[in-house]
């Protein structure tokens, strides 16, 4: 039981921390918020469910695009779609919140 408590909070903190900086990464394009993105994609890949884990990727293929070559010549349609891919993971969790699994 307690295992299943373990995993299911650390499940529900890499969600979250991947919420949270893939937002800003969207919002405020730099390297240091690139770096932050990249570890909580890393970790959160593992508790991807099969319906997020393609929007996830594909998320994050766009956001690499941006980030690769100078920031100043990345292409505004890479941008505008890593914001709606953004949108519809936050729906997906809000329909499956990942910390309503977690059991006192």
């Amino acid at each position: 039981m307690f295992e299943r408590r373990f995993y299911e909070q650390h499940r529900a903190e890499a969600l979250e921390n991947f919420l949270k900086s893939a937002g800003t990464v969207v919002e405020f394009l730099n390297n240091e918020k690139f770096i932050e993105y990249r570890t909580s994609y890393g970790e959160a890949l593992m508790y991807f469910d099969s319906s997020l884990l393609q929007i996830a990727k594909e998320f994050d293929q766009c956001i690499s695009k941006m980030f690769s070559g100078a920031l100043a010549s990345y292409n505004k349609a890479d941008k505008d779609r890593a914001v709606e891919l953004f949108w519809e993971i936050c729906d997906t969790l809000r329909n499956n919140p990942p910390r309503s699994k977690i059991k006192g």
